[in-house]
């Protein structure tokens, strides 16, 4: 399981990349021994909590395209 990733909020497309890419990984374990991904804090907004970018909402409370990346 990878637990804990983020990306800056100012790069949604490169984190949604990174999102998709992480699970396209995690699925390749063999014997399907990759649990899972965990995004942390993704309902952060621009310096939340005094300075955290890593999450994946809006500065207007709506998230970014970053999400997508658990669709498939």
């Amino acid at each position: 399981m990878i637990c804990e990733i983020g990306m800056a909020y100012s790069s949604p497309s490169t984190a949604k990349s990174f999102i998709t890419d992480i699970k396209t990984k995690i699925r390749g374990i063999s014997g399907g021994k990759g649990l899972g991904v965990f995004y942390w804090e993704p309902e952060a907004t621009p310096g939340y909590n005094g300075g955290y970018n890593l999450g994946a909402w809006q500065a207007d409370m709506k998230p970014t395209i970053a999400l997508e990346g658990f669709l498939n």
